[in-house]
């Protein structure tokens, strides 16, 4: 059984590819729950990159090639992110703000949860390593797939947008954990 304090970070992100290691984070969606998935706080963002808001010496129309592939998945225009995005640094700090908040109260740990977890742990650690914060989350993620595929739950179907990612993906666990009776007396 999970204890009682600990805590979740249900996490998406909308990204401009699935390469860590050139792609953009460029929409976060943070569900906070705690161990019964109920719900402590919501967190959702556009997450402005200068390298994206500048080609060359100008702005740029719209999304390059490469980013606008992404952008036929997740639906975010560019005119959307560029009115939209706020800084990295206020993203992170918004998150690092909502995780001390529930470190405050009676919660020991937050764990980062998703249906891919080393994508998002990746990502999440590339913001807060840009950003210079001190990352507030526990060591260890859980990738929820393991759960959803042996209780016949299955992977919610993707919106791509990160927030309702995240509801999606907290409903199928708590559809998971009252399946196996995780939480009766």
């Amino acid at each position: 059984m999970i204890p009682a304090t600990t805590a979740f970070c249900i996490c998406d992100f909308e990204t401009t590819g699935v390469d860590t290691d050139k792609d953009y984070p460029i929409e976060i969606g943070c569900i906070f729950t705690d161990r019964t998935f109920s719900t402590l706080g919501i967190y959702q963002d556009l997450i402005s990159w200068p390298d994206l808001m500048v080609s060359g010496d100008s702005i740029d129309p719209d999304w390059n090639e490469h980013d606008q592939q992404a952008a036929n998945i997740h639906k975010i225009s560019y005119e959307t992110y560029i009115n939209g995005a706020v800084p990295l640094s206020t993203v992170v700090g918004n998150v690092k703000d909502i995780v001390d908040k529930i470190l405050n109260k009676f919660y020991k740990r937050v764990i980062l949860i998703s249906d891919n977890i080393q994508f998002e742990y990746r990502f999440m650690s590339i913001l807060f390593k840009e950003a210079n914060i001190e990352w507030p989350f526990h060591y260890c993620g859980w990738d929820s797939s393991l759960l959803l595929e042996l209780t016949n739950i299955g992977d919610p179907v993707p919106d791509h947008r990160a927030l309702r990612d995240c509801a999606l993906l907290q409903r199928q666990l708590i559809r998971a954990t009252e399946k196996i009776g995780a939480y009766r007396n």
